[in-house]
């Protein structure tokens, strides 16, 4: 994944498969789409951008790293969630790709206290 086809993802908005977030400030809501994603089809969650779709990044640091490895490993079982960091040309920030691909196994992935099955779509 690149700079170019993220922009082309984000042109095309929100879906039943991406979810736009402007930071990690709205983790918690990603880890529950993720976990729909997880017992879907999949998707993806991208931050750094805004709710109209511009494309701003935001600071990674690793308390950010961490903060979204933590809310990984409250899947259980644990899921397969590709990270991706992209640098923003011309700056610091970075758009961050949670990806979470089409589920193979027949059981259905939960985090924390949180079930899929009651997962905002």
């Amino acid at each position: 994944m690149n700079m170019t086809s993220i922009e082309k993802l984000v042109a095309k908005g929100e879906s039943d498969r991406v979810e736009l977030k402007k930071s990690t400030a709205q983790l918690k809501g990603a880890g529950q789409t993720l976990c729909a994603f997880l017992n879907a089809e999949a998707g993806k969650v991208v931050f750094g951008v805004t709710d109209n779709g511009k494309v701003v990044g935001q600071e990674v640091s690793d308390k950010t790293r961490r903060e979204i490895a933590a809310m990984l490993d409250r899947f259980e079982p644990p899921a397969p969630i590709e990270v991706t960091y992209l640098d923003i040309p011309g700056g610091s920030k970075k758009v961050i790709v949670l990806d979470a691909p089409p589920r193979k196994a027949t059981s259905k992935v939960s985090i924390g206290i949180f079930a899929a099955e009651n997962a905002p779509r």
